[in-house]
């Protein structure tokens, strides 16, 4: 993000509709759940911030509430997993893999 906040994009590539609510992103330690509401149409994106306000969340930006980064710059994974952990997308970088 242009601000130095880090974002995470999520783009729902598939021919209908995604409600993310059943959904959390996980980057071990951390997990966010979606709120209500959190659906994506085909085509859309919704941006996560890891900080800002929740109470500042729009249609596609939120916010996980974190006060400081958590995305390393060294090595990371981002997931979006089900409440049971199953993974259904990962994106890694430097180290790390998914």
């Amino acid at each position: 993000d242009p601000r130095g906040n880090e974002v995470v994009l999520i783009k729902n590539n598939a021919t209908w509709p995604i409600d993310l609510e059943n959904y959390e992103l996980k980057s071990k330690p951390f997990r966010y759940a979606f709120p209500p509401g959190s659906v994506l149409n085909p085509g859309e994106s919704m941006r996560v911030f890891t900080q800002g306000d929740p109470d500042e969340d729009t249609q596609f930006e939120k916010h996980w509430g974190m006060t400081g980064q958590i995305l390393t710059n060294t090595g990371g994974a981002v997931s979006v997993v089900t409440y049971t952990d199953i993974t259904l997308a990962c994106t890694a970088w430097g180290s790390k893999s998914c």
